[in-house]
């Protein structure tokens, strides 16, 4: 039988039962979710739960009375049991997404059907949990899980409501299944002293789960203390991580302590552990066997208890069969080695993510962004990050700190453009905005140049920059080494602070006017004036 055919005679149906809990009406409902299982004591234990979570909670316990719900009424989530009575999970789902394209699903398996629940997710699944399940982790999915429609649904989603960070992961943000595993993973060894290796392209938030790892042992009270093994030269690095004496060398004119001896009782996260030379890893292996050094041009051995949790993103089994990292070294520090996926592989996080950096830079750029357009978070997730998180968090603080409205939009975002192009494209939206301003015969910032108003509008014009008012034939042409970074690589900062010193230049000095220009308050370029010390 045709899934048509199969949805036509269940919808129509008349032997049909749905049980919809009363909420109460008081909190607001965070979301209609609709629970499928054919165990009655299932249903209720979940039902139970996500109304506690100020959920609307309908209930299911076949494929046809869940088939009928879903063409009654549009689910913020479903959580589907893949076995059911008279049809699999896959099914029921399949036939929700040709009913609702949009709708949202978690899948509920037994370790036997894994295999199925992958198939799920392939077809467009937000997740799936086994049995037996731990419901509070569900709930954290779920609530994931309805956020991410909220992102993607048309027009403008708003953040005011959305938790940015869960202090649960002290600051990890991740609800995808390899996510979901590695925390899982990181609470089992947190209590421990296991020394671990952690793996990863550069901005995956390494240190953000060394952290996490810290917060979740039993050492979390104690220090944790992190070195870049690869920012610190090697000459210094000996002394960094063990200390020393008065007079060791040059400038040495008072005794110093070492990250490891600070780290007592602690934690040393060691980053970029495979930049260490070989008489470091040498060093680096002592300590982790015998608990003991000296420090630069000191005798005394000192004791120390810390636990070594390190972080590298090459290849270090490689570099062991290439003779660059000792063996032994290698397999003292991978006790327990873990794998933080690059964004490319759990795009499913970056809604969260978007969040939580929208909220960020909000506070310090004291905007007030509150929200991504459905197309914008489609930019997003289209887009591979080979910067990973870092690279996201760059393109939503440039984002928030250009935008020009209340919501982000994929204008905002110009993934591997040149400095030159960010400036222009910010500024050609500036001139955007006017135009539509002036079109609805409302005053604009040009338009009060004949008010009375400031004599000047900044604007863009090829690679020039045209003043609008007195003398609107005039043009300025910006050289190009203005926007040239002198190591091949800009700043944001460095980017902002160039823009406001150009856009202070070509108004004047006048204050007033540039931050209307820029779209912020005086008081905010006033701040950033004397913060870039212009």
């Amino acid at each position: 039988m045709m899934l048509e055919e199969r949805w036509w005679e269940i919808t129509n149906s008349e032997d049909i039962a749905l049980f919809t809990p009363d909420t109460g009406g008081g909190a607001p409902c965070r979301g209609h979710v609709l629970i499928v299982d054919d165990e009655v004591n299932m249903q209720l234990v979940l039902a139970e739960a996500f109304e506690d979570e100020g959920h609307r909670v309908t209930t299911a316990s076949n494929g046809a009375e869940a088939v009928r719900a879903i063409g009654a009424c549009d689910f913020d989530l479903l959580i589907l049991d893949l076995r059911l009575p008279d049809m699999t999970g896959i099914e029921l789902f399949r036939m929700a997404r040709e009913m609702r394209p949009g709708i949202v699903a978690i899948m509920i398996t037994a370790y036997s059907s894994i295999d199925t629940a992958i198939e799920a997710m392939k077809m467009g699944a937000y997740d799936y949990i086994t049995k037996p399940f731990n419901v509070e982790k569900l709930l954290m999915v779920a609530g994931n899980a309805i956020e991410g429609r909220i992102l993607s649904g048309s027009g403008l989603s708003h953040f005011a409501e959305l938790t940015v960070e869960d202090e649960e992961f002290g600051g990890v943000v991740g609800s995808s299944l390899k996510m979901r595993q590695l925390l899982d993973i990181c609470r089992s060894i947190a209590p421990t002293n296991a020394t671990v290796l952690i793996y990863g392209e550069s901005g995956t938030g390494k240190e953000l789960v060394a952290s996490y790892i810290h917060k979740k042992s039993l050492r979390s009270s104690k220090p944790f203390v992190k070195v870049n093994c690869a920012a610190i030269p090697e000459t210094l690095l000996e002394s960094e991580l063990f200390g020393h004496e008065k007079g060791a060398f040059t400038h040495a004119i008072a005794r110093r302590l070492g990250r490891f001896e600070l780290a007592h009782t602690g934690t040393v996260f060691l980053d970029e552990v495979g930049e260490m030379s070989p008489a470091m890893q040498a060093k680096l292996l002592r300590v982790l066997q015998e608990k003991e050094f000296e420090r630069v041009g000191g005798v005394e051995t000192i004791k120390v208890d810390a636990r070594v949790v390190a972080a590298t993103n090459q290849n270090i089994k490689q570099a062991v069969t290439q003779g660059a990292f000792r063996e032994d070294l290698y397999y003292r520090l991978s006790v327990v080695p873990l794998f933080v996926p690059p964004l490319r592989e759990r795009k499913q996080d970056i809604p969260a993510l978007a969040s939580r950096f929208i909220h960020k830079y909000n506070m310090e750029f004291d905007r007030n962004v509150s929200g991504i357009t459905h197309e914008a978070m489609e930019h997003l997730v289209s887009y591979d990050w080979p910067g990973n998180i870092r690279e996201l968090e760059n393109a939503l603080e440039r984002a928030v700190l250009l935008a020009r409205g209340d919501g982000l939009t994929a204008d905002d975002f110009h993934f591997g453009a040149d400095p030159v192009q960010i400036i222009s494209f910010g500024l050609g939206s500036h001139r955007a905005a006017d135009s539509v301003v002036r079109e609805q015969g409302e005053p604009g910032y040009a338009g009060d140049v004949g008010n009375g108003g400031d004599s000047s509008d900044i604007d863009v014009s090829g690679d020039a920059y045209e003043f609008e008012g007195d003398d609107q034939d005039s043009a300025i042409d910006i050289p190009g080494d203005v926007w040239a970074p002198e190591d091949g690589v800009m700043s944001l900062e460095e980017l902002e602070r160039r823009y406001i010193a150009q856009v202070l230049e070509q108004c004047g000095d006048n204050r007033t006017h540039a931050a209307r220009i820029l779209r912020i308050t005086r008081r905010t370029l006033l701040n950033k004036i004397k913060k870039y010390g212009l």
